[in-house]
């Protein structure tokens, strides 16, 4: 795995990620081309929070349909396919952020007490400094939900991959 910013790196069994507002991307000499050098860029991303996200990946079974039912209750009985969508990806993220750093522009310096462990309940209060909106920006959300989806969702590119595995059975 590259070291640098934006990566996701295990740890203690957890994958912690930098929500950075800008990445140094490399290029490496073409060693095909004479005099080719390596170069590098810094490229921005506006609208991050650079904080550090130290997550579960994937969410344990029991915990997933925890978190599926209380997105459903929030959603309540008359919402939509949608609307239910959005309730219980709200609900898995909450479960799968574990911890939450201060934002920061180099993720090595930050020490334990730049951390905040988090409970699911918390993101919930509105106008607190530990609520979903206070800690993150839409942009981290949407990070969030492709970390969540990459590592609890099935695509059609899986399920491809896992049927071409399939071998016809016979009696016998």
């Amino acid at each position: 795995m590259k070291k640098g910013k934006g990566k996701s790196m295990p740890l203690n069994g957890k994958l912690q990620v930098h929500l950075a507002r800008e990445v140094t991307v490399e290029t490496p000499a073409d060693p095909n081309v004479e005099g080719s050098v390596a170069t590098s860029r810094v490229v921005a991303i506006p609208g991050m929070s650079g904080r550090c996200v130290r997550y579960l990946a994937p969410l344990p079974n029991d915990k997933h349909q925890k978190a599926e039912l209380e997105g459903a209750k929030l959603a309540g009985p008359g919402a939509s396919g949608p609307e239910l969508r959005e309730m219980c990806m709200a609900a898995w993220l909450r479960v799968m952020v574990l911890e939450v750093s201060e934002p920061t522009d180099d993720p090595s310096k930050l020490t334990p007490n730049q951390w905040h462990k988090c409970s699911p309940g918390e993101f919930l209060v509105t106008g607190e400094p530990f609520s979903w909106g206070a800690l993150f920006t839409p942009k981290d959300t949407a990070f969030l939900q492709q970390e969540y989806q990459k590592w609890n969702e099935m695509t059609i590119a899986l399920v491809n991959l896992l049927s071409g595995k399939a071998v016809a059975l016979t009696e016998g």
